[in-house]
């Protein structure tokens, strides 16, 4: 784990005054979405014939990178 401000999930969530719940990037390692095209950029370019890459491709996609 790398941000201790979101546990790497990427986005930060609150609550506004009238009790809704916002989510915002993480201001320190999502700074305008940046880290998280850098991401889908190294997703892009996993091999799907290794299955090791392919199951980390899996594993990205369901975490939301």
């Amino acid at each position: 784990m790398n941000c201790m401000r979101c546990k790497d999930e990427r986005v930060v969530w609150g609550v506004t005054k009238a009790g809704a719940v916002t989510c915002s990037p993480c201001p320190k390692c999502n700074k305008n979405g940046e880290s998280v095209e850098e991401d889908k950029e190294k997703i892009k370019t996993l091999d799907d014939d290794n299955p090791v890459e392919w199951k980390l491709k899996e594993y990205l996609i369901r975490k939301g990178a």
